[in-house]
C-alpha cells in the first residue's frame, strides 16, 4: 500500500479546513433564531436596540450536542471591536471563546456545546455606532473525522485572524461583559429600588440612552420617576415598555420615596446588571444607607472610557473628589438625599444614624455622561475645618489649643556631612511652625565629623544631638535609631524624617502635624519629589505590589494630578514612607514603636502603619507637604550578600505577620486594578476577588484603643 506523505497530508487538512470555514451548506444558510441578551432590546421596527454594554445575544432554542464553526453577522454600522461566543450550561457555569473577524459583517470561531449546554450567547463591543442592528448566527456542524484533520489549521487559522486593536481599558471591559454574560446570579429576595431621572433634561439621544438603558436592567427597578420633559423626549415605544415594566412615574417636580434610590442625570445609563447587584448587595447588607460603584465616562464616540476604580469609603478623599454622586444607590435616610443632585453634598454623610454602613461594589455600574473635571486641590486641614461636624465624626474632635503643640523631627544619620547639613539648614531657613526641635542621632564611621555639624546648627536653631541608639544592634538599625530618638523628643507630635531629605515650603511642618490634631487620624506622610522637582518619587503606598508593598506614582509629574487627582488631594492610604512620616508620639508610644527586632531596615514604616489601621486610626497622604527626597543617596539597595538576605527575611517576615488577605486587599486600592508594580493604577484583565467593601458609618468619640 502507497503511504500518504506528511506534505499531502497537510495540503489536505489545509484544504478541509478552507472548506469548512467557507461552507454554505443548508444548515449554514438557515440562520439560527436569535433573541436578545443582557442590556439588548427588541426593536418593535425590526432588530435589536444595545446601548454602551454592546450587543448581546442568545439563541432562542437549544443547540444539539457536539462541535460547531459560527458565522456570525453584527450587521451594524459601527466598528466592532471585540466579539465573543459561549455556551450557557445547567450549572451556571459555561465556557466562551473569543470570535475573528474576517470582514466587517463576518466573525467566526470554533464552539463545542456540551450535553447539559443551554444556549449559545453571542456578544459584540461596538463603537462609533447607531444603537440599532439586525444580527444572524449560522452553525456549521464540524464532525469528529473531519476535525481531527482539519482542526489545529482551522483553530489556527482564527486565531491568526484575532485583532489586537482594542485599548487596554476595552479589553479588560470586554472581559467583564463577558464574565457578565456568561453567568448571572440575582438574588432571590430584593428589597425595592427606584430610579429618579433629575436635572437638566439633555436632548433626544441623551433621554433615549438613559431609558434604554433602563429597559436592558436584567432585574427591573420598582419604579422610574421622572419628569414630563423627560417623558417627552422619549419614543412612544420606549415610554410605554418603562410603563410595563418599571412603573413610569411622571411628574413636574420628582421627589424621593421610601425606597432605596438610584438618581441619575438624562444620558447616564446603567449597565445591565447595575439595578441587581444594588438589590443583592442591600439585601445582604440592610444597614447599608449608601451604596456606591466604580463608573466611567461615555465620551464623544458614545463609547466607555475613562474609569474611576474607587478605593473604599475615604471621607478625607471624598472632600475634595465626590466620587459617590451619580454613582449610587440612596438608602431610604433622608441624610443620604443631599447626594442625589447635581450639586451634593457629601457632609450630609455626618447625620447619619450610628448603625449605619457605607458599601463600595467595586465593578463598573454607571456610564456617565458628560466630562468628570477634577476641582481645585486645597489642604485637607482646610477641607475639614469648611465641614467641622463631617471631620469631628469621621476623624475625631480636634481639641481646642491657644498654641500649637511642639513637633519634634528626628534625624538618624550617618551621611556625609555636607548632606545633612543640606536638610538642616532648609529645616531652619524655611520652616514656619511656631515650636519645633531638630533630634539628631549621629552614628557611623563619620560619627565625630557629623558630632560637629550638629554643635554648629545647634547654634543656629533648635537642633539638639542625643545618645546614639546605634550600639544596641550590629550593623545598621533605622528602626532602632527612630525609637532611641522618639524616647527622648520633648514634642507632642513626632516627624521621621530622612537625612537626605531637603524642606521646599514653610509650611511643610504645619501642613503635617495640623491632621494629628484629630484623634482619629494614625501616620501622615509627605509626598516627596526627585531631584529636580519634576517627578513624583512617593505619594503613599499600595499593599500587595512587590510582596509587601511599594510607593505608587513614582515617576509622575510632580505637579501633576495623578490618577483621579490622588497627586493632589489628601486621600487616606494604608501605608506611608518613614522618609518623610508624622504621628503623635503618645500613638507611636502605645503602637510599640517600630519594629526594630524583626524589620531593621525595610517595612518597619509600612508596618507600623498597619497596626496603626489595625487599631482603627486612618492613615493619610498629605501633597500639600512637600520635600526634595535623595533617594539612596545615604544608602544604596541590597543586591547581593548578607544585605539581600536580611531583605528577603523581612519580606517573609511582614507576609507572615499581615497574611495576604491583609497585603492583597488594600482597602484604599481597587481590586480590579494590578498589582505590577510598573503598571499601577491601570486595569487588571484578571482581577482579584470583587466582594462588597463595607465600612462603619459610627462616629469617633475617643480615640481608637489598641
Amino acid at each position: 500500500m502507497t503511504g500518504i506523505s506528511k506534505p499531502r497530508i497537510d495540503r489536505v487538512s489545509a484544504t478541509l479546513a478552507k472548506v469548512a470555514i467557507s461552507a454554505r451548506s443548508a444548515v449554514s444558510k438557515q440562520a439560527v433564531p436569535l433573541e436578545p441578551g443582557a442590556g439588548t432590546l427588541e426593536s418593535p421596527h425590526g432588530g435589536f436596540v444595545f446601548g454602551v454594554d454592546g450587543l448581546a445575544l442568545a439563541t432562542s432554542r437549544r443547540v444539539p450536542q457536539g462541535r460547531y464553526l459560527l458565522l456570525a453577522d453584527p450587521d451594524t454600522d459601527g466598528r466592532v471591536i471585540v466579539a465573543a461566543a459561549g455556551i450557557s450550561r445547567l450549572n451556571g457555569q459555561g465556557d466562551h471563546t473569543r470570535l475573528a473577524p474576517v470582514s466587517k459583517r463576518s466573525w467566526r470561531g470554533v464552539l463545542t456545546v456540551p450535553a447539559d449546554g443551554e444556549r449559545i450567547w453571542l456578544l459584540f463591543d461596538i463603537q462609533g455606532r447607531n444603537d440599532t442592528a439586525r444580527p444572524s448566527l449560522r452553525l456549521i456542524s464540524l464532525p469528529d473525522a473531519l476535525w481531527r484533520r482539519a482542526g489545529p489549521r482551522m483553530e489556527s487559522h482564527l486565531r491568526r485572524s484575532q485583532t489586537v486593536g482594542a485599548s487596554e481599558y476595552e479589553l479588560w471591559r470586554f472581559s467583564r461583559l463577558v464574565e457578565a454574560q456568561a453567568s448571572q446570579t440575582l438574588a432571590q429576595e430584593r428589597p425595592p429600588i427606584d430610579v429618579i431621572i433629575y436635572g437638566n433634561t439633555g436632548d433626544v439621544g441623551d433621554a433615549r440612552a438613559t431609558a434604554l438603558s433602563l429597559l436592558g436592567q436584567s432585574a427591573a427597578p420598582n419604579k422610574v420617576i421622572a419628569t414630563t420633559s423627560f417623558a417627552s423626549l422619549l419614543e412612544p415605544w420606549i415610554r410605554q415598555a418603562l410603563e410595563a415594566r418599571c412603573a413610569l412615574e411622571i411628574s413636574e417636580r420628582p421627589g424621593l420615596g421610601g425606597n432605596r434610590v438610584v438618581a441619575l442625570r438624562s444620558g447616564d445609563r446603567l449597565t445591565p446588571d447595575a439595578i441587581a447587584r444594588y438589590a443583592g448587595a442591600a439585601a445582604e447588607r440592610p444597614d447599608a444607607q449608601l451604596i456606591y460603584a466604580d463608573h466611567d465616562l461615555i465620551d464623544t464616540s458614545g463609547a466607555a472610557a475613562s474609569p474611576f476604580f474607587k478605593p473604599a469609603f475615604s471621607p478625607l478623599l471624598l472632600l475634595s473628589h465626590d466620587y459617590l454622586s451619580r454613582s449610587s444607590c440612596l438608602g431610604a435616610e433622608p441624610a443620604t438625599h443631599a447626594l442625589a443632585g447635581e450639586h451634593s453634598d457629601p457632609s450630609s454623610l455626618s447625620t447619619l444614624a450610628n448603625s449605619a454602613e457605607l458599601l463600595h461594589i467595586p465593578r463598573i455600574l454607571h456610564h456617565l455622561s458628560g466630562s468628570d473635571e477634577l476641582g481645585a486641590a486645597r489642604s485637607g486641614c482646610e477641607l475639614m475645618e469648611y465641614a467641622p461636624g463631617y471631620a469631628d465624626r469621621f476623624f475625631g474632635v480636634k481639641p481646642a489649643r491657644e498654641t500649637a503643640p511642639r513637633a519634634s523631627v528626628l534625624i538618624p544619620t550617618a551621611a556625609r556631612p555636607e548632606i545633612v547639613r543640606r536638610c538642616i539648614e532648609s529645616i531652619l531657613s524655611l520652616t514656619d511652625h511656631p515650636d519645633f526641635e531638630v533630634l539628631l542621632d549621629v552614628n557611623g564611621p563619620r560619627a565625630e565629623e557629623l558630632s560637629k555639624l550638629a554643635l554648629e546648627m545647634g547654634s543656629k536653631g533648635p537642633v539638639r544631638m542625643v545618645e546614639s541608639s546605634a550600639g544596641r544592634y550590629d550593623g545598621f538599625n533605622f528602626a532602632a535609631l527612630i525609637n532611641g530618638l522618639a524616647a527622648q523628643a520633648s514634642g507632642e507630635h513626632l516627624v521621621i524624617l530622612n537625612d537626605d531629605t531637603e524642606v521646599l515650603s514653610p509650611r511643610w511642618l504645619r501642613d503635617l502635624c495640623c491632621y494629628l490634631e484629630r484623634p482619629g487620624i494614625g501616620a501622615v506622610g509627605a509626598k516627596l519629589l526627585y531631584p529636580g522637582g519634576e517627578r513624583v518619587q512617593h505619594a503613599g503606598m499600595v499593599l500587595g505590589v512587590a510582596g509587601v508593598a511599594a510607593h505608587c506614582f513614582v515617576g509622575e509629574p510632580g505637579g501633576g494630578p495623578g490618577y483621579q487627582g490622588y497627586l493632589v488631594y489628601p486621600h487616606e492610604t494604608s501605608a506611608l514612607t518613614g522618609a518623610a512620616l508624622a504621628m503623635r508620639s503618645e500613638l507611636f508610644a502605645r503602637l510599640g514603636g517600630m519594629d526594630e527586632a524583626h524589620l531593621a531596615v525595610s517595612y518597619n514604616d509600612v508596618d507600623l502603619c498597619l497596626r496603626a489601621m489595625e487599631a482603627g486610626y486612618v492613615n493619610v497622604l498629605a501633597p500639600e507637604a512637600m520635600l526634595i527626597h535623595h533617594e539612596t543617596v545615604t544608602r544604596a539597595r541590597p543586591t547581593s550578600g548578607p544585605a539581600l538576605d536580611r531583605e528577603r527575611a523581612e519580606v517573609a517576615y511582614m507576609r507572615a505577620r499581615w497574611k495576604p488577605e491583609i497585603l492583597e486587599a488594600d482597602p484604599y486600592y481597587n481590586p480590579n486594578l494590578t498589582l505590577v508594580y510598573e503598571r499601577l493604577f491601570t486595569p487588571d484583565l484578571h482581577p482579584r476577588p470583587r466582594g462588597a467593601r463595607t465600612a462603619s458609618l459610627a462616629p469617633i468619640t475617643e480615640p481608637p484603643s489598641i
